[in-house]
């Protein structure tokens, strides 16, 4: 007598397993990217919400009329880069520029990533020049940087840091005034 049943129920036993293997590993799998991408968004609201708060705060100081006239004549340099070492807010007369990046920094950071600021820039928005050489409006441009899952290989390309960590990056802009 030839018995079946048990060889099959053995077989049957290992596709099983290998099969919930491989949904647990795309279940890991999964989970990571679907954390990067919500990491990525908030890099995102952390960059906004940074350039908003420098924006505003130009918008609301009466002295931001002399930094514009400073940035459009090239005699201040308002633009704070962490990567290079010796940038900031040179011959800022109004400390403007320096007060609106804490400004950025603070609001970054207090956002639920913990955002770092990596770039700063005050720029007078070209689309509002006028003839007369007035002051025209400011532009903050920013990047923010958080730290995201570990190893998600197609957000975090070339962007590892030493421990692994992936470090996303975000980029924002904001008028100081209409």
């Amino acid at each position: 007598m030839v018995r079946r049943g048990r060889s099959n129920r053995g077989a049957v036993a290992v596709v099983a397993v290998t099969v919930m293997f491989l949904i647990l590993i795309c279940s890991v799998l999964l989970s990571i990217r679907v954390a990067a991408v919500v990491t990525a968004n908030r890099a995102q609201i952390a960059a906004d919400a940074a350039a908003h708060a420098a924006a505003g705060f130009l918008a609301a100081n009466p002295v931001s009329d002399v930094l514009s006239f400073e940035v459009q004549q090239n005699q201040t340099a308002c633009l704070i880069d962490a990567g290079q070492p010796g940038t900031g807010a040179e011959n800022d007369s109004t400390g403007l520029c320096a007060a609106a990046q804490s400004r950025a920094q603070a609001a970054a950071a207090a956002n639920q990533v913990a955002a770092q600021l990596t770039s700063f820039e005050v720029a007078p928005d070209t689309r509002k020049y006028t003839t007369n050489g007035g002051p025209v409006a400011l532009v903050v441009i920013l990047q923010v940087q958080v730290h995201g899952p570990l190893s998600d290989t197609v957000l975090c390309a070339g962007n590892q840091s030493a421990l692994g960590l992936c470090q996303i990056a975000a980029w924002s802009a904001a008028q100081e005034s209409g």
